[in-house]
């Protein structure tokens, strides 16, 4: 079987994630950027590569402490909760990705009666180094209580390359009123989350005009939007990839492994059909 992109990635995500064998999972990233430099998976093999080096610097204590709870997305998430405030500060927050960023931020927004936004600031690894949050005044709106120009004139002082902007569109029992059972309420429920589930077009227009406005300054720009614990984002540019390459999937099973199985089992059925 000739190796592939795909392949190799597997196998080394697999030494990586299940196996924490991080020296094979090197070589193999390595092998991939070596062959294939242009390949979707060459950018996550790079990211992957700088995981394992910040986790090998922190085991070490040499590595960039977090600055929050170290506690799993949504812990992280109901922590942001406790410390936000309504008419807007900055967090001192440290998320190691796009990934677990917008997943702590989803338990987050979780059952937000109001409109809230919340900017993350990344630097150039994607690794966000601290957030601003701040409350709408009511379920249809919300707005940033700090000015683009301080916004943008601190970021630069922290040497920040990308901004994800990030709200929610609450959904209550306002969107779809009082049901008769709580089987035609969960319906509802779902079908005003569906309705919901979309940038609207002041959204669009924002999006617009902070991409502009960041681009000036050489700050990469992305949106995110949050209903009912379900989210959406302009993967643009490095927000993408850099998300696909954090977020957990199930490896392939190699080829070779499956096309052994497959056999024993034939041969199992093969010989089981023998003796009957």
């Amino acid at each position: 079987m000739f190796d592939t992109p795909d392949t190799l990635y597997d196998r080394a995500y697999r030494l990586q994630y299940r196996k924490h064998r991080l020296g094979e999972a090197r070589r193999i990233y390595d092998e991939i950027l070596r062959r294939w430099p242009q390949d979707k998976r060459a950018a996550h093999a790079a990211i992957q590569l700088y995981n394992i080096t910040i986790h090998e610097q922190q085991r070490q204590g040499t590595g960039p402490a977090t600055r929050h709870p170290n506690l799993p997305n949504r812990d992280l998430g109901d922590w942001l909760k406790k410390v936000a405030k309504a008419n807007g500060s900055y967090i001192n927050a440290k998320l190691p990705n796009v990934y677990a960023t917008l997943e702590a931020l989803s338990r987050f927004f979780y059952a937000k009666k109001h409109e809230w936004v919340v900017f993350c600031f990344f630097d150039e690894h994607f690794v966000c180094q601290y957030l601003w949050i701040n409350k709408g005044p009511d379920r249809m709106s919300v707005s940033p209580k700090l000015s683009i120009d301080i916004m943008l004139r601190h970021a630069r002082q922290q040497s920040i390359a990308h901004i994800l902007c990030a709200h929610n569109h609450p959904v209550s029992r306002l969107d779809y009123g009082e049901q008769l059972t709580r089987s035609d309420a969960i319906d509802a429920f779902y079908a005003a989350k569906a309705a919901n589930f979309g940038f609207s077009r002041q959204d669009s227009r924002s999006n617009e005009y902070f991409t502009l406005i960041c681009g000036r300054h050489e700050i990469e720009f992305s949106d995110a939007l949050f209903v009912a614990g379900s989210y959406k984002f302009y993967a643009a540019g490095g927000f993408g990839t850099n998300y696909d390459a954090n977020k957990p999937y199930k490896p392939k099973m190699d080829p070779m492994a499956k096309a052994l199985i497959w056999a024993a089992i034939m041969a199992l059925l093969l010989a089981s059909a023998l003796v009957n």
